[in-house]
């Protein structure tokens, strides 16, 4: 199984984009957080290497993407099933801490405490 109480993590990579003409670089991060005691999950990628639970719990509680568990190693989330053109995406769970997709892995990091 997954867990809930915090957020799975890519490592830091580059993005690239071009606008204008001009190049853009920035290192990004890539975030997956999965709502307990629901099917909803919330994609969010950011420059901040962590993030903040109040700031994603509105976003995850209006969120359309899906998650299911297809067996006990298979996770497939669709960004919004009402729309035909968003496909399923399937990860391998390695373990609680660690899920896959296509060879990256993410790796789960708790809700900091915040006062």
């Amino acid at each position: 199984m997954i867990k809930t109480d915090g957020y799975y993590r890519s490592k830091k990579y580059l993005s690239r984009d071009i606008h204008a003409g001009h190049l853009f670089e920035n290192h990004m991060y890539t975030y997956y957080v999965f709502k307990e005691n629901s099917n909803k999950y919330l994609m969010y990628i950011s420059e901040e290497n962590g993030l903040r639970k109040q700031d994603i719990e509105r976003e995850l509680t209006v969120s359309k993407s899906t998650y299911q568990f297809h067996d006990k190693n298979t996770l497939i989330t669709n960004l919004d099933p009402s729309k035909s053109y968003c496909k399923d995406t399937v990860f391998k769970i390695l373990s609680a801490d660690t899920i896959e997709k296509n060879g990256e892995q993410y790796h789960f990091h708790p809700w900091p405490n915040e006062e």
